[in-house]
């Protein structure tokens, strides 16, 4: 989750850390098609990642369903992204992240009690 999330903020803030002489921003430090393209698929991963705990028995399907279902919504949030390449996409998958982690590790919490 950290990539997406970590990728989001830098594109946020990517003429600010440019001006301190950080490239944050893979594909040669841009806020480009490629960058968007990545941050889509570290998102894409996170849905069977979310899988896991139910998959090895540590929690169980309630968890595993909302794990997929905000994994699918965090994910349709790069789309805007890769189409636009607005501050705003970026924005929004930032926020995003934000409310991914703790529903979901709400969710792995209440499925073991």
């Amino acid at each position: 989750m950290a990539v997406p999330h970590f990728w989001a903020i830098a594109w946020v803030s990517d003429d600010d850390y440019k001006k301190a002489g950080f490239k944050l921003l893979p594909s040669g430090g841009g806020k480009d098609h490629n960058t968007s393209i990545q941050i889509m698929i570290y998102t894409l991963f996170l849905i069977p990642l979310g899988l896991l705990p139910a998959k090895f028995g540590i929690t169980g399907l309630d968890s595993a369903i909302v794990a997929t279902v905000c994994g699918v919504a965090f994910l349709a949030q790069t789309f805007s992204l890769m189409k636009t390449g607005s501050r705003k996409s970026a924005l929004r998958i930032m926020f995003g992240s934000f409310l991914y982690l703790p529903i979901v590790q709400i969710a792995y919490l209440l499925d073991k009690i």
